[in-house]
């Protein structure tokens, strides 16, 4: 993953099983997608590079799901966004 800085976004080198995108993303939307990657990780008792291949690599959720609804997600409490993302990994079998 390589990180470019743009006004304010940064663009991000992610490989989609072996398929190059580029994302934008605010300082904001990577330190929410931190946050959910890592107290996810933490809530299943698994690895938080476990849970973005999962949630960015296998399933997209991250970038297409998570990120995209940074602005309502980010006001709620820390175990309703955890609650949230984990039914819908649920949902889509990734776990």
């Amino acid at each position: 993953m390589e990180v470019k800085d743009l006004k304010g976004y940064k663009s991000i080198l992610i490989d989609i099983n072996g398929n190059f995108e580029v994302v934008y993303l605010s300082q904001k939307e990577i330190e929410f997608a931190v946050f959910c990657v890592e107290n996810i990780a933490d809530y299943l008792k698994m690895n938080a590079q476990d849970i973005y291949q999962l949630l960015g690599v296998k399933s997209r959720l991250l970038f297409d799901y998570i990120v995209p609804s940074y602005e309502p997600l980010h006001t709620q409490s820390k175990e309703y966004i955890i609650n949230e993302i984990v039914d819908m990994m649920k949902q889509r079998g990734l776990i």
